[in-house]
This record gives structure tokens, sequence and C-alpha cells, in this order.
């Protein structure tokens, strides 16, 4: 329509850096003008399209967002025994493949510090150490890869060191993603993963944002809830007692 792009004059100001977006620090009339943009856009749509869509579609839709809404002010219930239960497990298993690493890394190097989760500690000990071939550098500092797509190729082109390396690592990654999104951390310094988001009577309080995705679809957030694992899902339970999902 020859308009220009509503959001870029709000957006510039308020990326305050490439992490944090700061929307309070826009000016009042941008803000505005975004809000009449945002109208006029939705009233042209709907001037063009209810006439042409069936009423019984339009009350499901408005019947459908409204028990999103119910179900999101809702919340969901966390069971406090089986969080437990999970995040010994998780706790366990990461601790147990932290081991492993750590064990493999100090039989080629004894004398030299080495954490698992520390990129640069893996990248020395891979290709400075056990001297395996990069087939991918990073994006800014054109280092030796260590991310997944790059140790997974080395595994398939590898020799058995590097293969061993590369197993080790990457189950003590996936180890730690499971227990930073399902369980968490919450102390003083840091708070991660379901722990950041858990009420101290166990709800959890999702965002469900109709229209998360490019293609339409639905998405949560704050904590994403979608696709979780059958074992993590275990965590959910009714509210009321003998109570069903």
């Amino acid at each position: 329509c020859g308009v220009e792009p509503w959001k870029s004059a709000s957006d510039s100001l308020a990326k305050t850096n490439k992490k944090q977006t700061d929307f309070s620090i826009i000016p009042l009339p941008i803000l505005l003008e975004r809000c009449r943009l945002d109208s006029w856009a939705g009233s042209l749509l709907a001037t063009n399209t209810v006439g042409q869509t069936p009423l019984q579609l339009i009350r499901f839709t408005h019947i459908l967002a409204a028990t999103l809404k119910r179900v999101e002010m809702t919340g969901l219930k966390i069971n406090p025994t089986k969080y437990s239960q999970i995040k010994r497990l998780l706790l366990e298993q990461l601790d147990e493949r932290s081991k492993a690493l750590k064990d493999f890394a100090l039989r080629l190097q004894p004398e030299k510090e080495f954490d698992p989760s520390n990129d640069n500690h893996f990248r020395s000990l891979l290709y400075d150490v056990i001297g395996a071939t990069p087939y991918k550098l990073t994006t800014k500092k054109k280092e030796p890869a260590v991310n997944s797509p790059a140790l997974t190729l080395l595994y398939q082109q590898g020799l058995p060191l590097e293969k061993e390396a590369v197993v080790l690592r990457l189950r003590y990654e996936k180890a730690e993603k499971l227990f930073t999104t399902y369980v968490g951390l919450k102390n003083d310094e840091e708070e991660k993963g379901l722990a950041k988001h858990l009420t101290k009577n166990y709800y959890i309080f999702p965002h469900i944002n109709p229209l998360g995705a490019r293609t339409g679809r639905r998405s949560v957030e704050k904590p994403n809830t979608q696709n979780w694992p059958k074992k993590i899902r275990q965590m959910v339970v009714s509210r009321f007692k003998n109570g069903r999902l």
C-alpha cells in the first residue's frame, strides 16, 4: 500500500543491544503511530475478509481464542515430588557425563584444567592436543567450530580418538540441555530453565502466542511447554485431588 515498514522506527530505538529489547525508551509519538498503523491494518483486513468468511468459522475462532486465554491464565500445576525426582535423575546424569568427559581430558593432558562446558577448553583438547582436522570454522573469529553440526561431521570422518571425544562432548551437552531446560537453576545469582518460571506453590503460567510462528501456528513461551519429552510431561498434574487433566 505504499506505507513504510511500520516497525522500523520503534525497533531501531528499542534495540539497545543485541540481546535486549527495551520498548520503554520509545517516544510516545512513535508508539502512537505504531498503534495507529496496527489498528488501520487490522481494520483493513477485517473489512476485506469478514464478509467472505462463514460466521461459524468466526465464532469458532473467538471461542478458541478465549479458551486458550483461560488456559494461559489458569496455568499448569507441577507435581513437586515428580519435579524433585526428575531433577535428581537429570543431575545424576549430568554429573556422570561431566566426569566422563573430564576423565578423558585429564588422560590426555593431566596437568591442564578442563571444564566440560567451556568451548575453548574442548576446542584446545580436540584440535590442539588430539590434532583433529577442523571441518567447520566459527563465523566471527574463524576458529575451529565445536558446535553440534561440526562435531557430527567430525564423527563421520574422524579417527577413533576424535570420535571418542566427540561422543563424550555431545552426550554431555545433551544432559546439560535437558537439565537447564526442564529443571534449571534458581538462586541469588542466576535463574535458568523451568525453575525461573516456577512459583512457590509449583505453578507455571506459559504465554500462548496465537501467531507465534510464521506459518500461523501458535507458540508457547516463558516457558516453552511444546514438545516436552514424555518423562518430563509426567510433572504436569491436575490441581484437584484425584483429578485428571
